[in-house]
C-alpha cells in the first residue's frame, strides 16, 4: 500500500493546478481579444470600402453612434460591436491608420 500524501504535497498539487487553470483562462481570453481585434479591423475595412471613412476620420464619435444604434435595434450584434470596440481600444486605433489595429498582443 502506498502511504497517503502529506499535506505539503497536496497543497503543491493544488497550487500547480490553479496555475495551469489560470494560464488556460488567460490564454483563452487573450485569444478572444485577438479575434475581436480582427473583427474590428474587418468593420474598419468595410467602412473604408463603403467610402465613409473620411466622415469617420472627422467625427470619431460616429463609432459610438453606430454602437448605440446596434444595441438598441439588434442587441446581440450591438454587444459584439461593443466587445470589438473595447478590444481594439487597447491597441490605440488612430484616424491616420483608418482605425485599423494590430491584432497581436504586445
Amino acid at each position: 500500500m502506498t502511504p497517503p500524501p502529506d499535506d505539503d504535497s497536496a497543497a503543491h498539487g493544488a497550487e500547480a493546478a490553479w496555475r495551469e487553470m489560470r494560464t488556460g483562462v488567460t490564454g483563452m481570453l487573450r485569444g478572444a481579444v485577438i479575434l475581436l481585434r480582427v473583427l474590428w479591423n474587418l468593420q474598419a475595412r468595410l467602412i473604408r470600402w463603403s467610402g465613409l471613412m473620411p466622415a469617420f476620420r472627422q467625427r470619431p464619435w460616429l463609432f459610438a453612434l453606430i454602437g448605440l444604434v446596434l444595441v438598441v435595434f439588434v442587441f446581440p450584434l450591438g454587444l459584439l460591436y461593443a466587445a470589438c470596440a473595447l478590444a481594439a481600444s487597447g491597441a490605440d486605433p488612430r484616424a491616420e491608420h483608418d482605425f485599423q489595429v494590430r491584432p497581436t498582443l504586445d
